[in-house]
């Protein structure tokens, strides 16, 4: 039914194993068949956690009404999904390394952000770069149906787990403005890392009793339905996610902004730098998680022309890596500590390189002197083992 569940037969397995060219090592065949081992795991274990789902896709992939829809390709939608998925990826690894330092990471708002920046990452991968690789192949739930089902589910459970944290982030700039003291017993110590492990129990709740969303190559974005131009399916769980999180993250940043507002009035210094960097930065965040929540909602309601299931799944993957370009361009502190760590990365290969093409030279050097003496003392077999003179030595050190 699927290429992934496709195996070959024992003949052919025997076939290949007789005709392998080194013994013990796998064949295509075998491999293929521990791939599809794997794939009929993944599907059993979904089927167990969510059942009737695999029914489901039977009924939706032999009906011949839409299923031609199924395996469309889309090659420059496709390379669009995939080099933006890499290249969020490629941003947000370094900023991931410079908050970890003390410097960052002894803050409260980026120990959140550190735990955000996981989910992002992880998020990327299904929502950007398997995206762009089904529509290159043409990838369904049909003939791609393990890493199907799992991808959608855990975009889909990572995307409530992030928006939870988008709530998280926000009361506690709430309460850095409105009452310090308070904010800072709430999210220190132990009650801080209850409360970041929230989101990640959000998250394995989703992933377990709740059911996923499917990749539709032709609409371009992830459905819950199975067939979706049939009558849609509601998920609460979903629905009460986005539209919940649109609003609290509004009344917040609402909040937010005002008790900014207020503070610059009533006191002559103001805001600190940092203070109005971090707020902007959690704005960028909110505002990015508003539209995305907002429109992927409406699109699992009502059927919407392709361009806006396009534009969502775009802003779905924007609010996964914009966070990185917005560290990259608000906030010169993690601007600069990239840079530097780039450098000397580069400096790091620099130096290896020259320090091989300076070994390679050295053991050339030392040859070409014991070739010489050689050359000068053939009817003496002692001087084949005369050491390098002092300069040569020195060279090498």
């Amino acid at each position: 039914m699927t290429q992934e569940l496709s195996s070959p037969t024992m003949t052919e397995r025997e076939n290949t194993s007789e005709h392998s060219p080194v013994f013990g090592k796998k064949t295509n065949s075998e491999r293929l068949q521990q791939s599809t081992n794997m794939s009929q795991f993944m599907i059993d274990l979904y089927e167990w956690l969510h059942p009737g789902t695999v029914e489901k896709i039977d009924i939706a992939c032999a009906d011949t009404n839409w299923n031609g829809y199924l395996n469309v390709t889309n090659i420059p939608l496709g390379l669009t999904y995939l080099l933006t998925g890499i290249t969020y990826e490629a941003l947000y690894l370094p900023c991931m390394i410079i908050m970890a330092r003390p410097k960052f990471f002894g803050m409260t708002c980026y120990k959140i952000l550190f735990a955000m920046g996981i989910v992002d990452m992880v998020s990327v991968v299904p929502n950007s770069i398997f995206a762009g690789y089904y529509l290159l192949v043409g990838g369904s739930m049909c003939n791609y149906m393990a890493s199907n089902m799992w991808g959608g589910h855990i975009a889909y459970a990572m995307w409530c787990a992030y928006c939870l944290f988008g709530i998280i982030l926000g009361l506690n700039r709430c309460l850095d403005f409105l009452a310090p003291s308070l904010g800072e017993d709430l999210f220190s110590g132990r009650r801080l890392g209850a409360i970041i492990s929230l989101p990640f129990l959000f998250f394995t709740g989703v992933l377990v009793f709740d059911y996923g969303p499917f990749f539709h190559p032709y609409l371009a974005a992830y459905f819950f339905d199975v067939n979706p131009f049939q009558p849609k399916e509601k998920r609460p769980v979903h629905m009460l996610n986005n539209f919940g999180v649109t609003v609290i993250v509004l009344v917040l940043n609402c909040i937010m902004l005002w008790s900014m507002i207020q503070m610059t009035r009533r006191t002559t210094q103001g805001v600190s730098t940092l203070q109005k960097v971090i707020v902007l930065q959690c704005l960028a965040i909110c505002t990015i998680m508003i539209i995305a929540s907002g429109i992927y909602a409406t699109m699992q309601l009502i059927t919407l022309p392709i361009i806006f299931t396009v534009i969502s799944t775009m802003m779905w993957q924007f609010s996964n890596g914009s966070n990185a370009i917005f560290y990259l361009l608000v906030n010169r502190s993690m601007r600069r500590e990239v840079i530097n760590l780039i450098k000397w990365t580069l400096c790091m290969k620099i130096e290896e390189q020259g320090s091989l093409g300076k070994s390679s030279m050295s053991k050339q050097h030392i040859i070409g002197n014991e070739k010489r003496s050689v050359t000068k003392t053939e009817d003496s077999r002692t001087e084949l083992l005369t050491p390098p003179e002092k300069k040569d030595i020195d060279f090498i050190l």
